[in-house]
């Protein structure tokens, strides 16, 4: 004897292990999900008969079930949704899905050997007569739905999957199931393995859909070892599922305070649509699509991703888009705020005292052209220059030849004698030309005003040395007794009485101390008017030695107490990252990189 629970334990094992996990979803949910992670749907056919013997069903059970369907009290009353109960039964569409279901599920059961079932179940049942596919109307979003949509995302991953929904027409279980190796962001397409019906299609995207998708997985993405492009952002990354992408939509349809109902498939029918509505091909819609039901108004024809993209960029590019809101090509708001514009990126230039080249990049992290004030040109990213990165020719970073070591070596009083001259920092020997001690340093030691080390311990240096020193850089030497030698740290001070450490060669050989100054120490006085300016508290035990070295801060607005340097603090918007991603945007916060965004301030 055969239960109904075990009937679908082994349609399950051996039928829909073979289709896709949207389908299998699909299928269980309307039958009686056996898997334990899922709760049993108060509509399936199980919990309507309960787990009775497979052969005792009959037709009027059947019947009633399918009765039930339509009469039942509310609708998503038993399924884990973002939408809200609402009264009537199903719809006579959904109802002809649980029909197709039952009848897959019952016309296996009939092969299947050891299982005496009728096998006229699956004609005998009256069920609602389903509307044809063509009269049905499309259950679209509209443009000003789709534009709230892409203001309201709180992490890089929802934004990611926001645009793709609605810019390629993916069904929700194709964007679960995406694969990083499917993924081709130079040639803006990727292969769907799992697209419906156990086939594989080919999607199209735009460049900035491209640039949105390799910023999320180069920055945001959890280090994993996980196959999906998309996973979770709570715990140990996971791949996400189809009911993850639709409570992420239901949350940035709540945020951004759209009324009419949110869901991955409506976002898939704006894509035809609006596809449509711009003047596209509808062969090559469909394609885009993936119909390939015989009730559309022509054959599935296939085309490959060349074509698909030409196809892509007649409906999406040029005057399509102007056609369309301009919201809806603009790049994501972001609540963490990381996208940048032209105006992000004249400012920083002003404040490091650069001047910024263009273009206007992908990503923070993607390198653009700036020029110093000394004329010299080069290439950086953002988030470099941020974080105290300059022009390489100032910062004495470009790469040196044999001649350039060997004429330091005679500007020194030194001979090179021995080492590769690969780099700046990498170590070489070097020979002093009065006492012929030998010793490593690098170029930049020795350009710094690093000495032979023997020479230094034969000539220690003297405490008017440093004073006078001091006096001519216009800042105070404050070190508590003079070092044993010229490349030892001792503490400066300069007329602001900010702090820092550094080597009496250093300070030597610097014709500028701005960098010095800006890492310096700062007093206590400057980090709590920092953090009264940024609403909140600093709650450090003793100042650090310079601004990149953290300390503990309290924020007044959400009460969060974190970890952070002075120079990160500065440079964010207010004190507390949480606060800045918002409540909704510090629940979601949860991978790797995005907490340690939230940590560092």
């Amino acid at each position: 004897m055969t239960t109904l629970r075990d009937a679908i334990s082994l349609f399950d094992a051996y039928y829909l292990t073979s289709k896709s996990d949207g389908h299998r979803d699909h299928c269980l949910g309307r039958l009686g999900d056996i898997r334990p992670s899922k709760p049993l749907r108060a509509n399936s056919l199980l919990a309507f008969v309960g787990d009775v013997p497979i052969e005792s069903i009959t037709v009027a059970d059947v019947q009633r079930w399918a009765n039930s369907l339509v009469q039942q009290d509310g609708r998503y009353q038993s399924k884990s949704s973002t939408r809200p109960c609402t009264s009537g039964g199903l719809s006579a569409s959904t109802v002809d899905g649980y029909r197709r279901v039952f009848s897959s599920f019952w016309k296996w059961a009939v092969r299947w050997p050891g299982i005496p079932v009728e096998a006229n179940l699956t004609t005998a049942v009256a069920w609602p007569a389903a509307p044809k596919l063509n009269e049905l109307p499309p259950k679209a979003l509209s443009d000003t739905a789709v534009e709230a949509l892409f203001k309201a995302p709180a992490t890089m991953r929802d934004a990611c999957l926001v645009r793709l929904l609605a810019f390629t027409g993916m069904r929700v279980h194709e964007a679960a199931a995406l694969l990083l190796a499917d993924l081709h962001l130079v040639e803006r397409y990727a292969l769907l393995r799992v697209a419906k019906g156990n086939k594989q299609r080919v999607i199209i995207f735009d460049d900035f859909t491209a640039a949105l998708l390799a910023e999320y997985i180069e920055e945001y993405r959890p280090v994993t070892a996980v196959p999906q492009v998309f996973v979770t952002t709570m715990g140990k990354a996971q791949p996400i599922t189809a009911e993850t992408i639709r409570q992420a939509l239901g949350r940035m349809a709540e945020r951004a305070g759209i009324e009419e109902p949110v869901s991955p498939h409506r976002l898939r029918h704006w894509f035809a649509t609006t596809a449509l509505a711009a003047g596209g091909n509808l062969a090559a819609v469909q394609d885009l699509m993936g119909h390939s039901d015989p009730s559309m108004t022509r054959r599935y024809s296939k085309f490959n991703h060349v074509q698909l993209r030409q196809q892509y960029d007649e409906v999406f590019g040029g005057a399509a888009k102007a056609a369309l809101s301009s919201g809806l090509f603009a790049a994501p708001t972001l609540l963490d705020g990381r996208r940048k514009r032209d105006e992000d990126y004249g400012r920083l230039a002003t404040r490091v005292g650069f001047t910024w080249l263009g273009p206007l990049p992908g990503s923070t992290d993607a390198k653009t052209h700036w020029c110093c004030a000394e004329g010299h040109e080069w290439e950086a990213s953002y988030r470099s220059l941020q974080q105290g990165g300059g022009c390489h020719e100032c910062a004495n970073l470009v790469r040196k030849t044999p001649g350039d070591f060997l004429a330091l070596g005679r500007e020194r009083g030194f001979f090179w004698v021995a080492g590769e001259a690969t780099n700046n920092s990498t170590a070489v020997t070097w020979k002093c030309g009065e006492c012929g001690h030998e010793w490593g340093a690098t170029f930049n030691t020795i350009q710094q005003g690093g000495s032979c080390p023997a020479c230094d311990q034969r000539h220690p240096p003297l405490e008017a040395e440093f004073f006078g020193l001091a006096a001519r850089h216009d800042i105070e030497w404050a070190g508590e007794g003079v070092p044993a030698n010229r490349q030892e740290k001792t503490r400066w001070r300069d007329k602001g009485g900010r702090e820092w450490l550094a080597s009496f060669e250093s300070i030597d050989k610097r014709t500028t101390l701005t960098d010095g100054v800006q890492n310096a120490r700062r007093p206590s006085m400057a980090y709590r008017e920092l953090a009264r300016d940024k609403g909140g508290e600093w709650l450090g035990d003793v100042v650090p030695p310079n601004n990149r070295v953290k300390t503990s801060w309290g924020c007044a607005r959400c009460g969060e107490t974190f970890e952070a340097n002075y120079n990160r603090v500065q440079q964010g918007t207010c004190l507390c990252r949480p606060c800045a991603l918002g409540e909704s945007g510090r629940r979601a916060a949860g991978t790797k990189r995005e907490k340690q965004l939230i940590e560092s301030g």
